[in-house]
């Protein structure tokens, strides 16, 4: 005899399909300018499931657009979590902790991002940043910047 389905065997694909409906909704929100009703979306994915990386992305940047710092240092947190390898999700919290104005945690999560790049067109990007982040850091507390022969 052939094993029973069980009705937990046919849920999960459906939650996962209502999950990516409920990003798909948010894509277009977000497309249309309706940050709001995007984090709603991407809220109620979430909720479904619970792992899903580019949920937390896509919720972490709409809520550091919206200046929502604390949201998006969570949610940019959670894509680390998720995926401890991957270097967009240092450079997308290194973003938010820029805006928060703590430049220590974010040049150490652009640093980060750069260690793990893998993606030879976002490198420069990564590493312009925290140049960028050193030279403000070093502004900040008077000191010469490493790297660019003491001056600045």
């Amino acid at each position: 005899m052939g094993r029973r389905v069980a009705d937990d065997d046919l849920a999960a694909p459906a939650m996962a399909d209502e999950a990516q409906d409920h990003f798909q909704n948010a894509l277009i929100a977000k497309n249309l300018g309706y940050a709001g009703a995007s984090i709603s979306e991407l809220t109620k994915a979430i909720q479904i499931k619970p792992d899903f990386l580019e949920a937390y992305r896509n919720r972490a940047s709409a809520l550091l657009l919206k200046g929502d710092l604390n949201g998006a240092l969570a949610d940019s947190g959670k894509v680390i979590q998720i995926k401890p390898d991957w270097a967009v999700a240092y450079a997308l919290r290194a973003g938010v902790e820029q805006a928060k104005g703590d430049l220590g945690r974010a040049l150490a999560d652009y640093t980060k991002a750069i260690e793990l790049n893998k993606d030879a067109k976002t490198l420069p990007e990564y590493q312009s940043a925290a140049a960028a982040l050193r030279f403000l850091r070093a502004e900040k507390h008077d000191e010469p910047v490493k790297g660019l022969g003491g001056d600045h």
